[in-house]
């Protein structure tokens, strides 16, 4: 464990960037967790990345009262495959767990679990270009899911966000040319504890505000808007369907509204309208959650070759190559 703060000042090369692991590539994380020093109090931000380029930070846990990872004015920054376990006390300022802002550009927050975030997931804003949010599984957040606001190019992809009380994903201000594709978002299920979300409150699965709505595309989600939750809306305007928002706007023509079919944990299960009906030319990681690539389901017809066809959400649940055996019998 380590109870401090890390400020980054330092900077790699696209060939050689500099890392931050604590285990090795495909492996479980190990046992390193970074967590807030004694007297903070969610001011500070844990790991902080500031004028830097070329960083990477893999595999480590954060508990942090505050923003755990924060990156200011940063360049091919990647926050890959981390545990977000955030610390929670009692009127602690509302800042998310990972922060992309003041102009930072071509960052990528990818295949990283969130786990009851109080006040969101991860946000992007301040003039931030190109950031890339893809494979991110997110649970229970009082705040907003994920947030773009003032990030042009944000490419918001294949991502699980599940029980958030305000929006599951939002843009806002000027982000223009944005992409939301494959996602899938879910409210917390009826006849859940009815206080788990604030009083009063009127999310939408994804909002989009009027000037975010430029250029951007959004397709091939699958929304489970809960009672009293409008599946989308749009330049203020909330639209319980996506045969409203398309009538509307002419965006979500592969979209789908209902069960997404998962199991406990989180793969989609036989019939599951996740199952190889993404748009595979979405940008992403290159494999899901798990580090898995495409593969194709068996039980999912793919047109001839096409190849394989990207899952909606965090996890592909196709067949996967048979694992080969030594055979250590003696010879003959």
């Amino acid at each position: 464990m380590y109870r401090e703060r890390v400020t980054l000042r330092r900077s790699g090369t696209p060939d050689q960037p500099i890392v931050f692991t604590a285990g090795a590539p495909g492996r479980y994380n190990s046992n390193v967790l970074l967590t807030s020093p004694y007297h903070a109090n969610g001011t500070e931000t844990g790991f902080l990345l500031s004028g830097v380029h070329d960083v990477e930070l893999r595999k480590l846990t954060f508990s942090t009262p505050g923003t755990a990872v924060g990156i200011d004015a940063s360049t091919r920054v990647r926050i890959a495959d981390n545990d977000f376990t955030p610390a929670w006390l009692n009127g602690l300022p509302a800042k998310p767990q990972v922060s992309v802002a003041n102009s930072s550009d071509a960052v990528a927050v990818q295949q990283n679990s969130f786990q009851y975030t109080p006040f969101g997931a991860i946000q992007v804003g301040s003039g931030s270009r190109g950031t890339l949010v893809t494979a991110n599984g997110i649970e229970s957040s009082d705040g907003t899911g994920i947030g773009a606001a003032d990030a042009p190019g944000t490419k918001i992809t294949n991502n699980d966000v599940t029980a958030a009380c305000g929006n599951s994903i939002a843009l806002a201000g000027a982000s223009p040319d944005s992409l939301v594709e494959n996602n899938i978002v879910s409210k917390v299920p009826p006849g859940s504890d009815p206080s788990a979300c604030p009083a009063g409150t009127s999310p939408a699965e994804i909002a989009v505000s009027d000037a975010a709505a430029e250029g951007l595309t959004l397709d091939y989600n699958i929304v489970w808007a809960g009672s009293g939750t409008a599946a989308y809306r749009w330049s203020g305007t909330a639209h319980p369907s996506a045969a409203e928002l398309r009538a509307a706007t002419g965006q979500g023509a592969h979209e789908f509204n209902g069960d997404p079919k998962l199991d406990s944990n989180g793969i989609p299960l036989a019939g599951s309208p996740a199952l190889d009906s993404g748009d595979s030319t979405a940008p992403w990681a290159g494999s899901d959650r798990r580090q898995r690539p495409e593969a194709d389901n068996p039980l999912v017809g793919s047109p001839a070759g096409q190849g394989p066809v990207r899952p909606r959400g965090v996890r592909d649940a196709g067949r996967r190559p048979p694992r080969l055996r030594a055979d250590r019998s003696p010879s003959r």
